[in-house]
């Protein structure tokens, strides 16, 4: 059985520094966590993209993608 997927979703605001607690607390509850930022927000973890995505075993994306575009990124579907 696989485990449910939550995207976390962030834009520029006050607790986006803190997302890497919201991965932790959302795996310790069992789910599986994919982190999504906006451009602005991509900012703040400028140089850390790579540890959030070693935590959350995912890239995390912080580019727009087009529809019908490829997605690394689970599909809850």
């Amino acid at each position: 059985m696989t485990k449910p997927v939550l995207y976390l979703i962030a834009c520029a605001a006050g607790p986006t520094q803190y997302i890497d607690r919201g991965v932790r607390c959302v795996q310790a509850a069992g789910w599986e966590a994919c982190v999504i930022l906006t451009p602005s927000a991509a900012r703040w973890w400028e140089g850390r993209l790579d540890e959030l995505a070693e935590l959350t075993g995912h890239r995390v994306r912080s580019q727009y993608k087009l529809p019908g575009e490829s997605d690394a990124l689970p599909n809850w579907l």
